[in-house]
């Protein structure tokens, strides 16, 4: 809305975002940055989250059907799927970098994943990992072990 309560459908201002209470893209809505190629005839959009320090990309809950949501990263510039809908979770890690963690199946581990050069991190998998570094991984000992990897690299720095 302008200074004058007229309802504006476009802001003249780059990077304008208007986000709910936990975060979740209100406006530009869904219809304003997915094209209607990008969506098949039963998918349906959830919620969107904007990528942090990033241009142009939002992660994206997508319903197909009777079937769970998952979720996929949507580069509005490129009006492609940076990474398809397919998974359980989407964690951004570094957004500027374009490092997420991705999950598959739920419940299932995450592996490190470089959106830029469109590779995954590392060879291994993590039951958690953090923005900080701190991973977790599988344990079939039940006993909770942890230590810190460069996220860029997927180095380890255990002790």
């Amino acid at each position: 809305m302008d200074k004058d309560g007229n309802l504006l459908d476009t802001i003249k201002a780059p990077n304008f975002y208007i986000l709910d209470q936990v975060g979740n893209l209100v406006w530009p809505d869904k219809h304003m940055l997915l094209t209607s190629n990008a969506m098949e005839k039963n998918w349906k959009t959830g919620k969107i989250k904007y990528v942090d320090s990033s241009e142009d990309l939002y992660l994206i809950d997508v319903k197909r059907g009777d079937l769970e949501s998952t979720k996929g990263l949507w580069n509005s510039s490129a009006k492609t799927w940076d990474i398809n809908p397919d998974f359980e979770h989407i964690e951004t890690l570094v957004g500027k970098r374009q490092i997420f963690a991705l999950q598959e199946h739920k419940d299932g581990c995450y592996t490190l994943y470089n959106n830029k050069t469109k590779q995954r991190i590392g060879n291994k998998s993590y039951m958690t990992i953090n923005p900080n570094g701190w991973v977790q991984p599988r344990n079939e000992q039940n006993r909770d072990e942890g230590y810190f990897i460069d996220i860029a690299t997927g180095k380890e720095y255990k002790e």
